[in-house]
């Protein structure tokens, strides 16, 4: 196990990796890579790691300061004496944390000998010895000649090559994590093997699982043949609307069905846009939430809901959806971190980012559409089922573990624990309903309280508190445990904080507006 636990928000890796890598520099042993091994859940992977860890170090930022995540693992080391804070942007930490000084790392430009450096490294040094100096000999080599790689990238590979050199790259990178010219040629290689096969095909499996996630955060085109060419793109900013049609996205996602038309009953014909495919909800009741004794504490008191019918989608809002909406109303698109676009769930959304689709989408098919609230989505994921999943579980078992059922850290899928699957790929609810459990987390409308008591009956929203409060996301994300993904759990997130676990889907009311 590592001396540091390091505490962040996954999209803050590239402003990260440079300290972690001066850690390692002054003798310590850092865990801040998330990958799970193979035959351990994440959470137990995370858990382990932080227990074992005699310090943690947590980086406050715009992103972090509202990651449930984060804060936790903060809190962890708060409550055993062992937290060093540091501040990547000039923020406030969350209650709780205010009164703890962190090292101000804003201005940080990766110099040992600064002063807030200093202080970060004295700081840790009361939780734990330094370890000795490496001998000349031990010491770290010098950077690798790469040249050979970008010649191999440009010399037209096939998809079995490219994954080798994607493996290879990412072994090295392990080796030097903040190396700037590793982590263009990673990403070049990354796209590479999007272009090459298309971005909702997925590697075989054994095949460049050393690649990580957040790798096309910022990533380059690369033109196989007589030239390289790099376009950056940081994470929460891809192209320009203008320089992505909708051709050239249907070029790039093969999966990616013509675009259509909106029409009245929220099906799509062919024509100019897409929409979300609308499953009909019937009216009834249920019992919400978890009885004593099972689940978690918010999840109670289990109480019962009536509700009326209503429409919802079919499958998570994809990004060949979200992207018509982009173009529409001239708004940058959200990153795919590398993953493809197309018929795969739109990522890096936030709940206000979701409510401006809504928004967009009553307007396309004449009728009101929004974000489902927390009874609805439950009611619609149950299914008319009270087990914990409402899938055909194997055996009979309250269970979604056996693979094709659901994607998630542990659900047994060739997705788990690397990225999302395109949206259909696993068995629909008995209403018709496609990955309520796993895949991604779902914002829906409601603020978040930690129990039901006030909740309303009837099945609508719970909005009684300010614009900026938690609100609720359900169902599960491919990085979570099945455990998360059951049809009663319930996570709190800030309406502001966008990251590749989050998504949604859309409800739209039965009648006609005229």
């Amino acid at each position: 196990m590592s001396d540091i636990f390091f505490s962040y928000s996954s999209v803050e890796r590239d402003r990260v990796a440079p300290i972690v890598a001066a850690l390692e520099a002054e003798g310590w042993s850092v865990f801040w890579d998330r990958k799970t091994p193979v035959g351990v859940t994440w959470s137990q992977y995370i858990r382990e790691n932080l227990e074992q860890a005699q310090c943690i170090v947590v980086a406050w930022s715009r992103q972090s300061i509202d990651s449930h995540w984060v804060e936790s693992e903060a809190g962890e080391g708060r409550d055993r004496g062992c937290l060093v804070p540091l501040k990547l942007d000039d923020v406030t930490p969350p209650f709780g944390f205010k009164h703890i000084q962190a090292a101000d790392f804003t201005g940080w430009v990766a110099d040992s000998k600064a002063l807030e450096w200093r202080d970060l490294v004295t700081a840790i040094e009361r939780h734990l010895p330094r370890h000795a100096e490496p001998s000349p000999d031990e010491s770290k080599p010098s950077d690798p000649d790469i040249s050979n790689y970008w010649q191999r990238l440009l010399a037209k590979p096939t998809i079995e090559e490219l994954h080798q050199l994607a493996d290879e790259v990412t072994a090295l990178r392990q080796q030097d994590p903040a190396s700037p010219e590793l982590i263009k040629l990673q990403r070049s290689a990354t796209e590479a093997i999007d272009k090459a096969k298309g971005p909702v095909a997925d590697k075989p499996a054994g095949a460049g699982r050393g690649i990580w996630p957040w790798a096309v955060g910022a990533f380059m085109s690369v033109i196989l043949g007589a030239a390289v060419v790099i376009y950056p793109i940081n994470g929460d900013s891809p192209l320009e609307p203008s320089q992505t049609s909708m051709t050239e996205l249907r070029e790039n996602n093969p999966d990616q069905p013509a675009a259509s038309r909106a029409t009245g009953n929220g099906q799509s014909s062919q024509a100019s846009i897409p929409v979300p495919e609308l499953v009909d909800i019937p009216a009834g009741c249920f019992e919400m939430g978890s009885p004593a004794g099972v689940g978690q504490d918010d999840e109670r008191p289990q109480h019962r809901v009536c509700l009326k019918a209503f429409q919802m989608g079919r499958y998570e809002v994809t990004f060949d959806e979200y992207d018509a909406y982009a173009r529409a109303k001239s708004l940058t698109p959200p990153g795919d971190s590398g993953w493809g676009r197309g018929r795969r769930p739109v990522i890096n959304v936030n709940w206000n980012d979701a409510q401006g689709y809504v928004d967009w989408l009553t307007g396309q098919l004449g009728r009101e559409c929004r974000l489902p609230s927390e009874a609805e989505w439950e009611y619609a994921a149950r299914a008319g089922a009270t087990r914990r999943y409402a899938l055909p579980a194997p055996h009979g078992s309250d269970d979604i573990t056996g693979r094709g059922l659901a994607n998630c850290d542990g659900c047994g899928s060739e997705w788990d624990n690397k990225r999302t699957a395109p949206v259909g790929r696993f068995p629909a609810n008995a209403w018709g309903l496609h990955d309520m459990h796993g895949n991604l987390w779902e914002w829906v409308q409601d603020h978040y309280h930690d129990n039901y008591p006030g909740a309303p009956d009837d099945g609508s929203a719970r909005e009684d508190r300010g614009s900026d409060a938690p609100r609720v996301l359900r169902g599960g994300a491919w990085v979570a445990d099945p455990e998360d993904a059951r049809s009663a759990y319930r996570l709190r997130l800030n309406p502001g904080y966008r990251d590749y676990y989050w998504g949604f889907r859309v409800v739209c009311a039965s009648p006609i507006l005229r």
